[in-house]
């Protein structure tokens, strides 16, 4: 019985690999609704498990699977023919609501490259050119396409020149986006008691009254507006939101009347309509009501309507943003905790394994260090058990780049895995991400399965030996989970993502190890 089982569960695999490759697509950005302005003629994309290409002076807004999708799409009779992958496309970096000691960016990213962002957010300092090894990192939420996103900057100095860049990670690399620059006010101009990037260009948008609410010049408040509520008040009138709403300083907002948000949509793209919470003790109450926005298809509302800079934001939580007394529709919120800034006690900007005639030379390079005594050296051949093989001096104090290296000359034949100690003067210890050395190129990722098991979870099959990340990303292009992982057995690595309550449709699935990148589609069914 048992081996009926087994040649069974061997039949499904090989006809899944044999089917995967005689009827493999290439793998399309999803088509977005938001960014439907951006398609040409000849683009590709993926919806409802197919590709799609666009057809001359097509109406791309609509559903390419949908009722209306002949108008602006037809199937592809080439999914492969714009598969080629590149970098991201990162439009110019915008700074709104400029502060003494915050201020937010605010990106777009126009193109995937036809692979799925990894990652994004943005880059700033008090010198010019930015990047991700010089400057602090502000990693978005989202990794969506033609949305546009913010990064909260805080513990900026007043008075000071700031550069920012947008940046977006896709497979082949990472891309900037144009650098702005700004100056932070002077403190006298800024608001006491509130660290939120507030307007100030326009006063009258700072700290409205219950009377002024009242009347007919702040019930719209436009794109280009910013309302900034420091402290508690009464709204009873209807407030149609098509700018930002800021609340900070633990101020409750008081909504007897009505707020409708109206934000980027595929018809309306300029609204900007959002509220954002400074901290975790700013809350609507009231008897009134508040209506957000959905995207299309209908039934999915916009996670952007609603942002929190809380710690322990819970975007399913509503008790975070309302109190049961207000009514609401259509709402959907974001949690976007903000980053410390506070210098890490060692800046740790590089570390990498190569081959050396003596065995595996490991490298990597601080950008500042703070009361760092030394590093210890640990190797795994299994991923799990740590011994230290070495122990390098560190620098103590400085502001300069150090370079380090380490030579294992203990090499054993198959996949083993390096991590450093770093340890600090009063016994302080983190350790730094895992790297992988391996002398025979065959260790590395060869191929992959995903499908749907009979638990309803996507299940993944790798048949390679080493260490690396599974991404499952939705049509949208979101990523819905990442999983890392290490396998030490030559034969491969099982496992399931753990997400459950997967929505209908067709998903990615991505593996990341070292150099090599592998994708596969798959349809989910709920049962």
């Amino acid at each position: 019985m048992n081996l009926k089982k087994n040649l069974f569960a061997l039949a499904v695999f090989l006809t899944t690999v044999y089917s995967h490759l005689l009827n493999a697509q290439c793998t399309n950005p999803a088509w977005d609704a938001l960014s439907w302005a951006s398609y040409s003629a000849g683009d590709i994309v993926s919806n409802d498990g197919k590709d799609w290409e666009a057809i001359s002076s097509g109406s791309y807004q609509y559903e390419p699977s949908g009722s209306f999708g002949y108008l602006g799409w037809t199937l592809s009779a080439d999914p492969c023919a714009s598969s080629s992958i590149s970098e991201p496309v990162v439009a110019a970096t915008e700074v709104r609501a400029n502060y003494c000691t915050t201020s937010f960016g605010v990106g777009t990213i126009t193109s995937d490259g036809g692979s799925a962002i990894l990652e994004r957010g943005f880059v700033f300092g008090t010198s010019s050119g930015p990047d991700l090894s010089n400057a602090d990192v502000l990693v978005d939420a989202g990794t969506g396409t033609g949305d546009e996103f913010e990064g909260l900057m805080e513990n900026l100095t007043p008075e000071t020149d700031y550069y920012i860049r947008t940046y977006a990670t896709n497979a082949i690399g990472t891309t900037y986006g144009t650098e702005a620059s700004f100056t932070t006010r002077a403190t006298s101009e800024c608001v006491s008691d509130c660290n939120l990037a507030c307007d100030m260009t326009d006063s009258q948008w700072e700290d409205p009254t219950a009377a002024e609410w009242s009347t007919a010049p702040f019930q719209t408040v436009n794109i280009q507006d910013t309302v900034c509520i420091t402290q508690d008040v009464t709204i009873s009138s209807t407030i149609s939101l098509y700018g930002m709403f800021k609340i900070c300083n633990g101020a409750t907002v008081t909504l007897n009347g009505a707020i409708k948000v109206y934000t980027a949509t595929a018809t309306n793209p300029t609204y900007k309509g959002q509220v954002v919470y400074e901290g975790c003790n700013e809350i609507f109450d009231g008897i009134g009501s508040y209506t957000g926005e959905y995207l299309n298809p209908p039934g999915i509302n916009d996670p952007l309507q609603m942002i929190s800079y809380c710690g322990t934001c819970d975007d399913n939580d509503q008790s975070q943003f309302f109190k049961p007394t207000v009514a609401t529709a259509y709402w959907a919120a974001t949690c976007r905790p903000t980053t410390s800034l506070s210098p890490l006690p060692v800046e740790l900007i590089y570390f990498a394994t190569s081959p050396h005639e003596e065995g595996a030379l490991l490298t990597w390079t601080t950008a500042s260090e703070i009361n760092n005594s030394h590093f210890e050296i640990e190797v795994s051949y299994d991923g799990t058990h740590w011994n230290t093989i070495g122990l390098v001096q560190g620098a103590g104090n400085t502001s300069r780049k150090i370079n380090y290296s380490f030579i294992d000359n203990n090499v054993e034949k198959g996949v083993q895995y390096y991590r450093l100690k770093q340890i600090d003067y009063n016994g302080d210890y983190a350790y730094s991400n895992i790297r992988y050395f391996s002398q025979d190129e065959k260790d590395k990722p060869t191929s992959f399965v995903a499908f749907q098991n009979i638990e309803n979870k996507i299940e993944v099959s790798a048949v390679f030996h080493g260490a690396g990340q599974a991404y499952l990303i939705d049509m949208r292009g979101r990523i819905v989970e990442m999983k890392s992982f290490i396998s030490s057995d030559k034969a491969g690595v099982r496992f399931n993502f753990d997400s459950y309550n997967l929505n209908e449709g067709v998903y990615f699935v991505q593996i990341k190890s070292g150099n090599a990148l592998l994708g596969q589609k798959v349809q989910f069914v709920q049962k």
